[in-house]
């Protein structure tokens, strides 16, 4: 028999036929996979349609999800209406496959099938067709369980980013991230048995933390995006990977949007390797982080990111800094009650670093409705009046009951005198095991 159907579907689907045994397995996938790359590189889509058609999925399912796999990889060979046939097709095979019978080599043909469905979509530029099938195709493995991770979850989560359709995700984004990161990489390749998560290599891992960081910045879920990405950072068992350096630029962005200046990475032994890739990211960091109290920060990271505009763009982060820049000029707006009881538009803006008015109006109505500012506009004389929000924080001091404070101080007393003892028992040369995990500085 020939090692592959030579560019055939009569031979490829007569020989499928003869290696269908319980001990040809290895042989049939390793015809069928190179029978598949023939018919790709040759963009035989009739070829293809005919053994579609012939093959019976309940029967031959790894040459059957193979051979559809290898259609929505040749996508350019036909329109958008055919693309949906095929996705109502591989429905129709997922819905006719016995789950019991289930071997290794079908899932490999499986998910590698929702993977060239989500491809498929993408280039195409109709993400939203293809998040039903991968949620439904993902419900249909982990049995109503999406929370366990499989090698398709990324592909979903791209397809969610790119449509902005982010009602579907935090069933997928909710999984038990402690456990992988205890567990790693390595312990799961060893230990696949042993494992509640399903076995995939560290690609799929990977890109399922940044696609889930991406949506939840996208969402402006800002912590947990930025710890979505100390876990991809994080990750035992993680070589010099792409995927983690553009985390680290985009968490770098997050940090500085959330006004902090370090990440939090315990144990993460890429740190060489990752700020030598962001020069421009740890530069900006420094610009904001090192800047003085009366600076126009948002003029500052402007003139930066105009400078080095071009790499942004490349990294597709120029958005992100956008955000930066309005996040910035926020803050100086949210900081005003702590110098201002009343202050005149004029000076508020010149305060806020603002050019228009406009723009300054709308900004501070969004922080109010937004709950960050508690402030009232005196539309005529064009005031913003923070008196009321002092007064209130007076009054709410005032009402503090003296038995509330009695427990605080004895609480205080408690912790100092624990701290006290903890001083006295622990040796001055003790092992450094109990001490918390410093925190990597971006700069």
């Amino acid at each position: 028999m020939a090692a592959s159907a030579n560019n055939n579907p009569g031979a490829f689907i007569g020989s499928v036929k003869l290696l269908n045994t319980e001990e040809k397995q290895a042989a049939l996938f390793n015809y069928v996979t190179k029978s598949c790359e023939e018919f790709a590189n040759s963009e035989n889509l009739n070829g293809l349609n005919k053994i579609l058609a012939e093959l019976n999925p309940a029967q031959f399912p790894v040459p059957a999800f193979a051979v559809i796999s290898t259609k929505f990889q040749i996508h350019g060979k036909y329109n958008l209406d055919e693309l949906k046939t095929t996705i109502a097709k591989f429905k129709s095979m997922t819905a006719a496959v016995k789950k019991e019978s289930m071997s290794s080599k079908f899932l490999t043909a499986y998910f590698y099938a929702l993977k060239s469905l989500a491809d498929a979509c993408l280039a195409k530029k109709v993400p939203l067709l293809g998040i039903k099938p991968l949620y439904e195709g993902i419900h249909w493995y982990t049995d109503g369980h999406p929370e366990l991770l499989t090698p398709a979850h990324a592909s979903f989560l791209c397809l969610c980013l790119k449509a902005r359709h982010f009602y579907l995700c935090d069933p997928f984004i909710n999984i038990d991230c402690e456990m992988l990161l205890q567990q790693g990489l390595d312990y799961r390749r060893s230990n696949k048995q042993n494992s509640s998560l399903m076995s995939c290599n560290s690609e799929p891992i990977l890109l399922f933390f940044y696609y889930a960081a991406l949506i939840r910045v996208a969402q402006c879920r800002y912590e947990e995006g930025l710890l979505l990405i100390e876990q991809l950072l994080c990750m035992r068992g993680m070589c010099n990977s792409a995927i983690a350096a553009e985390a680290f630029k985009i968490g770098i962005i997050v940090a500085l949007i959330l006004g902090q200046d370090q990440l939090f990475l315990p144990g993460c032994r890429n740190v060489k390797f990752l700020q030598a890739v962001s020069r421009p990211y740890l530069t900006l960091a420094y610009i904001v982080t090192s800047a003085k109290i009366g600076d126009n920060i948002p003029a500052l990271v402007k003139d930066y990111a105009e400078k080095t505009r071009k790499t942004f763009q490349q990294d597709g982060n120029a958005g992100l800094i956008d955000v930066l820049v309005r996040k910035l000029q926020e803050k100086k707006i949210s900081a005003m009650p702590k110098t201002f009881i009343n202050v005149d538009r004029n000076r508020a803006m010149a305060r806020a670093f603002f050019n228009d008015n406009d723009n300054f109006d709308v900004v501070v109505r969004k922080l109010i409705n937004n709950k960050e500012l508690k402030c009232t506009i005196d539309g005529g004389a064009d005031i913003y009046s923070f008196r009321k929000l002092v007064e209130d924080a007076k009054d709410e001091e005032d009402e503090i009951d003296l038995n509330t404070q009695l427990q605080n101080l004895a609480k205080l007393t408690t912790a100092v005198r624990n701290v006290h003892d903890r001083l006295k028992v622990v040796p001055q040369n003790a092992s450094n095991g109990g001490k918390q995990a410093k925190k990597r500085l971006m700069m």
